[in-house]
């Protein structure tokens, strides 16, 4: 069969974006990168995530990437907190197959079937299943399970996605057969869940690619807006026109313009409820009359017509318990099908200066519970890291996704929470936290151990220290054909390891820190560290329980302890 543009057109992407990025050094394992970042664009997760969910190894079952959400919220291995979620709870799985050939294969739907059979089932047996998939797989399933049974009580609807991805032109019939058999055995599995099974070829690949994330958004308006000086506008938006402003193309909840917000929507509260009443129960009396309103940052906002406003990057920053109960009442059938006149109160502001935008979001987010992370990221300190980085060609993405929405590249960014987790393996010398607890470790009360690594009297040096520390562990962990799954589990203690040795002393503070040579490395004491934290691993178990049990980094100390004395902390 004839190559056709579109595969073409694939391929040459393919390539192009493979040599520039670092992360991956076999074709077939950026395909299926390239893919789960497609599949997940309107997801709005990070790079990091994406590169997470890939579960792809031996004994993977078919099954290349997982990703479990609850309420367009990336349930990660460390979540534990199923209580957030309140009322009209929707669990999501996307399960994608990404195969870097020009055929649909039978067999590889055929064998996704028997695997998600196995894993799907909330009775799994995962410890007799340890010999037929890898742990990797073993532990999505353990938290799909762990999921599904913590939020049944408040009847979750269930959707479960298949992607298949390759670079085909066409699907034979008995392949496509073969993924309504899947669908099938899944629905009888979960009777009322809603199962999806979606071919991806070069066609769609390429129309995925070609999507980009909006920048402009319309908001229509009840009335002409006020404004005072500057570009500061106070509107009130019809509930339904609001609705559709907060929704995607597929009419889900935009979980992107709600970024800068730094609470969780809190579900059935008293506030929660009173927002959901006054909506069901209050036709006569006007919306905004009842609620506080809504306020939107963004980087510009140009008047369309009397009536219409174009937001560039609008980000919603106070507003999210409003908003969520706004769109659950719309998102009701019935609902859609009435006529409404009644309005949101809703301002709009332009803040291109950053501290002025993190001013904002204090000040609209003051009233309330303040999700630490997302507060965090406002601090001073984190505006000075990402511009002292940015000469270094890194970008310090303290604003979720904001670098990978204007295209740079995964080599290029380094999160928040990744900063954190090198830190606390270096710095605060436990690297068995920073692997356990990569979404949590911001949210710590204890306002000492946050500055333990993120301090304004620091040398901002060492941040770029541990950027660059990071990216040649991993680049030298990638040349000894480490897995992605075995550099996750052994990164932070080659990080710990070979600051001790370097430094001499395992008592890492800051400003010993800050002295670190990261321009030029010591590759023998490196090669050092890497063979002893492996054969320890491995010792331990070579898994992701042994990373994230206490044993490997005690057992670790006990060597380092052989190098030279220990020496107390030195004060900063």
């Amino acid at each position: 069969m004839s190559t056709t543009t579109e595969q073409i057109l694939i391929d040459q992407i393919l390539d192009s974006e493979f040599d520039e990025q670092s992360e991956f050094t076999q074709k077939n394992d950026f395909f299926e990168f390239f893919c789960s970042n497609l599949i997940t664009k309107d997801k709005e997760i990070s790079y990091e995530d994406v590169i997470e969910g890939i579960t792809d190894n031996s004994l993977d079952g078919g099954v290349d990437a997982l990703y479990l959400f609850v309420n367009g919220e990336l349930i990660k291995e460390d979540f534990t907190d199923y209580s957030r979620f309140k009322k009209d709870i929707k669990i999501e799985v996307n399960i994608i197959q990404s195969k870097n050939e020009r055929s649909f294969g039978e067999d590889a739907v055929h064998k996704l079937r028997s695997t998600s059979l196995n894993l799907l089932r909330l009775d799994a047996d995962l410890e007799n299943l340890a010999k037929k998939y890898n742990s990797k797989i073993l532990e999505k399933s353990r938290k799909f399970i762990e999921c599904y049974r913590a939020l049944i009580a408040k009847s979750p609807s269930l959707t479960i996605n298949f992607f298949y991805t390759t670079k085909a032109s066409h699907i034979h019939p008995n392949t496509e057969l073969e993924a309504k058999s899947l669908t099938s055995d899944i629905k009888q599995l979960h009777r009322a869940a809603n199962v999806s099974f979606t071919f991806q070829g070069a066609d769609e690949l390429l129309e995925l690619h070609r999507k980009k994330p909006r920048k402009d958004h319309i908001l229509k308006l009840a009335e002409n807006p006020m404004s005072s000086t500057g570009k500061a506008f106070a509107a009130l938006v019809n509930l339904k026109d609001y609705y559709n402003f907060i929704s995607d193309d597929n009419g889900n909840l935009n979980k992107g313009l709600f970024e800068a917000n730094v609470r969780d929507y809190q579900g059935n509260t008293d506030v929660n409820s009173g927002i959901s009443e006054s909506l069901s129960n209050h036709d006569s009396i006007d919306f905004w009359w009842l609620n506080n309103g809504i306020t939107i940052l963004a980087t510009d906002v140009t008047i369309a017509s009397g009536k219409e406003l174009v937001l560039i990057n609008p980000e919603i920053v106070n507003g999210l318990q409003t908003s969520n109960e706004i769109y659950n009442f719309y998102s009701q059938e019935d609902n859609q099908a009435k006529a409404e006149n009644r309005n949101a109160l809703i301002k709009i502001v332009v803040a291109d200066i950053d501290t002025v935008r993190d001013n904002i979001i204090k000040a609209a987010n003051s009233q309330n519970f303040i999700a630490k992370a997302v507060l965090r990221a406002t601090d001073p300190i984190h505006r000075n890291i990402e511009e002292y980085l940015k000469k270094f060609g890194i970008y310090y993405d303290r604003r979720k996704n904001y670098y990978k929405n204007i295209g740079k590249k995964p080599a290029e960014i380094i999160s928040l929470p990744y900063m954190a987790q090198i830190l606390i393996s270096t710095i605060s010398g436990r690297p068995d936290t920073a692997r356990a607890r990569p979404s949590t470790l911001l949210e710590d009360d204890k306002e000492a151990s946050y500055k333990q690594i993120f301090n304004p009297e620091f040398n901002v040096e060492i941040y770029k220290n541990a950027v660059f520390l990071a990216k040649h562990i991993d680049e030298q962990l990638k040349a000894r054909s480490f897995s992605a799954q075995e550099r996750n589990n052994l990164k932070f203690y080659v990080m710990q390891d070979y600051t001790v040795r370097t430094l001499q002393t395992n008592s890492i503070s800051a400003s010993k820190f800050a002295k670190l040579n990261t321009d030029t490395f010591n590759e023998d004491q490196l090669e050092n560290s890497i063979n002893l934290v492996v054969s320890l691993y491995k010792y331990h178990g070579g898994n992701d329980k042994a990373a994230k049990g206490r044993q490997l980094i005690d057992a670790i100390k006990a060597e380092q302890s052989k190098y030279f004395i220990a020496q107390p902390e030195a004060s900063e």
